[in-house]
């Protein structure tokens, strides 16, 4: 179906005497929303909980490090994490129907709870150290394509049932109290991988870690199930992945504000994907064995996005979608700027900007999500991943050259560089940008019901 056959809907993002709830009210009753925001709250939670494996970089930079990696190989999992995320749009396209969104994220999850398995095992035999790495590098890989469908399509969720307005509120409680999880998780994982514990040495600490990530995962998967998905009265199309991607990807730069934001996108991972080096410097900075400060700079980037949290979704709520992606960017250079200059144990506050700055993988789709019309929400955000994807993935691997020749300060440079230039762009895209209204045709909404896949 072509867009100019699809049914408009009217534009109400200026209709501010419209209440969120009265407006979600005419997608799906209430209650079943408030289902959605539970679940979709836990989920985040517990992807929270197993940040410090879900979160390709950290973890697997010093793991690798300490098998003898060089810098650039440690820092291979984080790009192949994010190549991987170029998956979603395939999905995007081959499964276009509501009744199966459900199912996507519940495959997504249990697809990573198998290869976190496999992960503790391999660690735990007497594998090559090079077969370890290509292992811990291709879970990587595996995480960034299952994850990274089962995160489009819970966009359709968020999407098709939520105002703008609801999606601040449910991101600033999410987001505010989720990455309290985080802290419990790093510091879990610092307590693992500390070497401390009577018995527990490498590389039976770091296998345990892989292998907790299996029972989350399957918890997430079964809480997926519950999620409410309206599905719409008119049949639903498969379009030629041809005209699906390249004529939506027409449809997507001929828009200002879209392209606008996928430069302001590329940039901030530019910024942002310092951090893996910004941890190996420790070594440097405080004389320190990276792996045994894993844990603590989880905690403290977690903390930093809590606070974080809370600030975002009501600054979303109140002044539009820029304000989140405008000050995570901030946030990013500011963490930047704090590592040029700061010696000593000062300088692990700039794990927790980096922490705030983080939240811009949620709040640079979020603009996307509200200036895109609702039949093409997942069309437009797995779109943003597959073209961010490409030259995203080489930024770690690529700063992880620039240390090994040039030193990280030269690579800290390039980053702040890269913040400010992205701070610029983001100053022209209204607050509020120019969305539709997430409400169903009256004929679909007189028909919409709960997704029966299993």
């Amino acid at each position: 179906m072509n867009e100019q056959d699809q049914p408009k809907v009217p534009d109400t993002s200026n209709d501010l005497q419209v209440s969120s709830e009265e407006e979600t009210q005419e997608i799906v009753p209430r209650h079943l929303v408030r289902r959605n925001q539970v679940s979709f709250a836990i989920i985040v939670s517990l992807i929270y909980l197993a940040a410090p494996v879900f979160y390709v970089d950290v973890v697997q930079a010093t793991l690798c490090d300490k098998l003898g990696a060089s810098k650039a190989v440690a820092n291979l999992p984080s790009s192949l994490y994010m190549l991987l995320t170029i998956v979603p749009v395939f999905f995007a396209w081959l499964i276009p129907y509501m009744r199966l969104v459900r199912r996507v994220i519940v495959v997504g999850y249990a697809i990573g709870a198998v290869m976190g398995a496999i992960v503790a095992l391999v660690l735990m035999s007497p594998a090559t150290a090079a077969a370890k790495i290509a292992l811990v590098t291709i879970h990587a890989a595996v995480l960034g394509g299952a994850l990274g469908t089962s995160s489009v399509f819970g966009w359709e969720i968020l999407s098709k049932g939520m105002t703008e307005v609801d999606r601040g509120k449910i991101f600033s409680i999410t987001y505010g109290f989720g990455p309290g999880f985080a802290v419990l998780g790093s510091l879990g994982t610092h307590a693992l991988l500390s070497e401390n514990i009577p018995g527990l040495h490498f590389p039976y600490d770091c296998a345990m870690l892989f292998g907790l990530t299996a029972p989350v995962l399957l918890v997430m998967a079964l809480l997926a199930r519950r999620y409410y998905v309206p599905i719409p009265a008119q049949p639903e199309h498969r379009q030629p992945f041809v005209s699906f991607v390249f004529g939506g990807l027409w449809d997507f730069i001929r828009q200002r504000q879209f392209v606008v934001l996928l430069i302001a996108y590329l940039l901030w991972h530019a910024s942002w994907y310092v951090f893996n080096n910004a941890s190996l410097n420790l070594r440097d900075v405080l004389g320190v064995e990276p792996k045994l400060y894993a844990g603590w700079i989880d905690a403290l980037r977690f903390g930093g996005k809590m606070v974080a949290g809370f600030l975002l979704g009501w600054l979303v709520a109140r002044r539009g979608a820029k304000g989140g992606a405008m000050l995570t960017t901030l946030m990013t250079t500011t963490a930047v700027l704090w590592l040029l200059g700061a010696r000593g144990q000062v300088y692990l506050v700039t794990f927790a900007l980096f922490g705030a700055g983080e939240l811009a993988g949620l709040y640079y789709p979020n603009y996307l999500v509200s200036a895109s019309e609702p039949e093409h929400v997942k069309r437009n955000v797995s779109l943003l991943g597959l073209i961010v994807a490409l030259p995203a993935a080489a930024i770690p691997t690529l700063h992880g050259h620039i240390a090994d020749y040039w030193g990280f300060h030269a690579g800290f440079w390039a980053a702040l560089a890269a913040g400010v230039l992205a701070i610029v762009l983001l100053a022209a895209l209204p607050y509020r940008p120019p969305a539709k209204a997430p409400a169903l045709a009256d004929e679909q909404r007189a028909t919409a019901t709960t997704s029966t896949d299993d």
